[in-house]
């Protein structure tokens, strides 16, 4: 809004000193009203310079405070509400993109030699049991770990095991994060 009375004005001075400079080249009237003129232009010009510097400030501090996300998802978290004050790097929200999820499987020393990266797996989710969830395994632990308290018996917990990455395609969104799944890795065939 401030832009447009200085880009008016600049018109009209502008047109101004034209019209003084055609009178004072015919002697019309003195050079020195031509000069103002003209500096009154200059003037001009050069606040609506200043002007527009601080527009464009303005856009880039906008910018600034505008949320992009580098995919899309959906927001699961909203860890401040609008108008709070947060600290540099703080997670204001947390999104998910549920189109591709991963689960992670563990496989027994004995058997890990078996596993490799880009098998498929073949998933089941107990909230649908008679639908099978295609996946491919992305990573392998290098090390074993013992398995996680989360496992159902104490027998399971106190093996040693190695994590396997899996990623699942899910475009229609019927997994999600926490959901109980059994997997089973399919076999190459020799050939």
């Amino acid at each position: 809004a401030g832009l447009k009375p200085l880009e008016v004005n600049l018109g009209r001075t502008e047109r101004e000193k034209a019209r003084l400079e055609g009178l004072a080249s015919i002697q019309a009237v003195p050079s020195q009203v031509a000069d103002e003129a003209g500096s009154a232009a200059e003037l001009t010009k050069a606040q609506l310079a200043a002007a527009q510097i601080n527009v464009d400030a303005v856009k880039v501090q906008l910018e600034e405070c505008t949320l992009k996300a580098p995919k899309s998802g959906v927001v699961t978290r909203r860890n401040y509400a609008p108008g709070e004050l947060l600290l540099p790097g703080a997670a204001l929200l947390t999104m998910v993109d549920l189109r591709e999820v991963h689960t992670v499987l563990y496989v027994s020393n004995a058997e890990v030699g078996r596993v490799r990266l880009g098998q498929t797996a073949e998933v089941v989710a107990d909230t649908y049991p008679g639908r099978t969830f295609r996946g491919t395994v992305i990573h392998v632990n290098e090390q074993a770990e013992f398995t996680p308290k989360s496992t159902q018996t104490k027998d399971d917990r106190t093996r040693l095991v190695f994590g396997v990455k899996v990623r699942l395609q899910n475009d229609d969104m019927a997994l999600r994060a926490g959901m109980p799944v059994e997997a089973v890795l399919v076999e190459e065939k020799k050939k």
